[in-house]
């Protein structure tokens, strides 16, 4: 019996032999709670004939295992992924985003010679009077720059004013990069 002169709720009361157990866990706990200095002082005593890499490597598997109780290594592992967003985001903006800005920049220069070659047809005093002859070389030109345009369609390139690699449209990309790094079956 307690001294309180009860049992405690949910404890059992007989063991295998029917002996009375009131705390049964409190056993244990009193013989581990001896053994924590005898098990640093064991550590230390066998660390000493350690070479100073075996040393170090149980110094940081210590610190790693207290960081880990603390919810730093989700932090730090947080703190990874995403400064790999970033610098790659910066990475993916400057590749891709200069050629990017050149290609439009040629497709816009493309649009403009071609607004200027109708427009000297228009003023030319020789096709003003001939339809047929100012449509055909009008057409002619039109198709040339619709080659231009049908290349740089295929490779992904459209005349738009909105930049495909934007700093947030790279950080997407990186991040389906790292989700998707894996074994596919």
């Amino acid at each position: 019996m307690t001294p309180a002169g009860g049992i405690p709720i949910g404890m059992a009361t007989s063991g295998p032999f029917g002996m009375l157990h009131v705390y049964p866990t409190k056993a244990s706990e009193f013989m581990f709670k001896q053994f924590e200095g005898f098990k640093d002082f064991t550590m230390n005593t066998a660390k000493s004939g350690l070479s100073v890499g075996e040393k170090t490597a149980f110094w940081l598997y210590a610190k790693v295992r207290a960081w880990s109780r603390n919810w730093f290594t989700h932090i730090f592992l947080f703190l990874v992924v995403l400064s790999y967003s970033l610098i790659g985001a910066v990475i993916f903006v400057a590749v891709e985003g200069s050629y990017e800005q050149k290609v439009q920049s040629n497709l816009r220069t493309e649009r403009y010679t071609l607004v200027r070659q109708l427009r000297e047809l228009t003023r030319d005093p020789v096709l003003a009077n001939n339809d047929n002859d100012w449509e055909g070389q009008a057409v002619e030109k039109l198709l040339v720059f619709e080659k231009i345009m049908h290349e740089h369609y295929k490779h992904g390139v459209t005349p738009n004013k909105i930049d495909d690699w934007s700093f947030w449209n790279s950080v997407f990309y990186c991040g389906t990069i790292y989700t998707t790094i894996g074994e596919s079956r």
